[in-house]
């Protein structure tokens, strides 16, 4: 490698680039984006967004029946996501509090949850069907610390 007058660091006279070009094809054209690749994002990574954006909306709780460790019973919120290219359909079953109308969070989280998993990942959310799974008093509803384990 040599340096010229200017004192910018010049490359390989193969790659065409220089160090005050990085990343610069020969010639200095940029290619379009298309066909440069792709990121493949799994259903389960959908799925776990899905819910973690449906607890944040107002009304939502966790839910767990059955014992705390073992592999019975039901956590809610549970997400399930099906992706075909850049489409997707989410279904959620969640726990909401007895006080709050159901069908106005179930609303919420539609709106929530579409918006937000379009904007985190770029894919057309065409669907988001929730169910609600349980109605908790608050008497059951623990109190969300803020604290997780990660």
């Amino acid at each position: 490698m040599a340096e010229d007058a200017d004192s910018t660091l010049r490359l390989p006279a193969a790659t065409g680039a220089t160090a005050a070009s990085p990343g610069r094809p020969p010639g200095g054209r940029v290619e379009p984006l298309e066909g440069r690749g792709r990121t493949e994002i799994a259903d389960r990574v959908l799925e776990r967004l899905a819910a973690r954006f449906a607890l944040e909306v107002p009304g939502v709780v966790r839910h767990s029946s059955g014992p705390p460790l073992g592999g019975l019973g039901e956590h809610l919120p549970d997400a399930s996501a099906e992706s075909a290219g850049e489409r997707v359909r989410v279904k959620l079953r969640l726990a909401v509090r007895w006080e709050t109308p159901a069908h106005e969070v179930a609303a919420a989280v539609r709106e929530d949850v579409r918006r937000r998993l379009t904007a985190a990942t770029g894919k057309s959310v065409d669907r988001v069907d929730v169910v609600v799974g349980a109605l908790l008093p608050s008497s059951r509803v623990p109190e969300d610390t803020g604290r997780r384990v990660q």
